[in-house]
C-alpha cells in the first residue's frame, strides 16, 4: 500500500514539475478561403462585395487573422467571416456603410497617409478591399500609422466597419466547419539544451 502511495505521489510530483502548453494548430488557409469565396459571389453577379481583413504582422502561429466578407445580394446586406479555424455561417447585419465608401472614394484613395516616426515588427494591421459596381480599391493600414493619421478617410473607412462588426452579437457567429485543434507541449524545467 505503502508503494503505491510513494508511486501516486512521484507521479503527481513529476507532472507538476514539467510544464503543459497547448499549441493551435491552423487547420485553413483564410486569405485562399476569402479569395474563393469573393470570386464565387463575383462570378454569380455580385456587384456590391467589401472584404475587411484584421490581421497580424510578427505574430506567433495562432494568432487569428480574420476575413470579414460584405456584400449586397438581391438588395439584402449579408456577411460572413473566415478564419483559419473555420468558415461562419452568413448573417444579416444591420448596418453597411456602402454609401460612404462608394460616395467617399474618390477621398478615401487620396488621402495620403503620414508615415510614423517608427514603426516594430510585431504590428496589427488592417486591409480594406472595396469592390462596389464601377468602384474599386483597396489599401492596408497598420496600428502606427492608424495612430498617426486619425482624421484621415482611410482610418474612418476602417473604423466604420470596425463599429458595424463590434455592434454584432457574439452569438450570431456560428461555425459551419470548426475545425480546431490543440497540440500539447511538454517542456521540463530542469532540460537544458547545450
Amino acid at each position: 500500500m505503502k508503494k503505491a502511495f510513494y508511486l501516486l505521489l512521484l507521479g503527481f510530483l513529476f507532472s507538476c514539475g514539467s510544464k503543459h502548453y497547448y499549441r493551435a494548430v491552423v487547420q485553413l488557409d483564410p486569405m485562399a478561403e476569402a479569395q474563393a469565396f469573393s470570386d464565387s459571389l463575383l462570378l454569380n453577379g455580385v456587384d456590391t462585395l467589401v472584404t475587411y481583413i484584421d490581421a497580424c504582422s510578427g505574430c506567433m502561429p495562432g494568432v487569428e487573422e480574420t476575413y470579414y466578407i460584405f456584400w449586397v445580394e438581391n438588395g439584402a446586406r449579408k456577411l460572413t467571416k473566415i478564419n483559419q479555424y473555420s468558415r461562419y455561417k452568413v448573417i444579416s447585419p444591420l448596418h453597411f456603410p456602402i454609401f460612404f465608401l462608394t460616395n467617399e472614394a474618390q477621398a478615401i484613395m487620396s488621402d495620403p497617409i503620414e508615415k510614423p516616426y517608427f514603426q516594430m515588427l510585431h504590428y496589427h494591421y488592417e486591409v480594406l478591399k472595396v469592390h462596389i459596381g464601377n468602384t474599386r480599391y483597396q489599401f492596408r493600414i497598420d496600428e502606427f500609422e492608424k495612430n498617426r493619421n486619425q482624421n484621415n478617410y482611410k482610418v474612418w473607412a476602417v473604423d466604420k466597419l470596425r463599429a458595424d462588426l463590434f455592434e454584432l452579437q457574439p452569438g450570431l457567429w456560428q461555425a459551419l466547419d470548426y475545425k480546431y485543434e490543440k497540440v500539447k507541449e511538454e517542456v521540463f524545467p530542469f532540460k537544458h539544451n547545450y
